[in-house]
């Protein structure tokens, strides 16, 4: 990131790396995935200042929806991102 000095970032968020994921096969916690999330924004905003374009991806099971739905509402907890009315 010194090194490039970014403008914008554009983060592909997948989940297959989830447990129980038959194609990402990574096993991770939800809470792992929640937590890649957070540094990923905390490094770019808050420490940089630099906008993300957050994208989700992969993910071949039923519960990613509420995980990609855990990761944003933590984010929004955290105040890395902002909702929109």
């Amino acid at each position: 990131m010194e090194e490039f000095k970014p403008e914008l970032v554009v983060y592909v968020a997948g989940t297959d790396v989830v447990k129980g994921d038959l194609v990402g096969e990574m096993d991770l916690e939800l809470e792992t995935v929640i937590k890649r999330d957070e540094i990923v924004f905390e490094l770019c905003k808050m420490e940089r200042n630099i906008p993300v374009a957050m994208t989700t991806s992969g993910g071949f099971q039923k519960a990613n929806a509420p995980n990609i739905a855990d990761s944003i509402e933590n984010l929004i907890k955290k105040r890395l991102i902002k909702v929109f009315d």
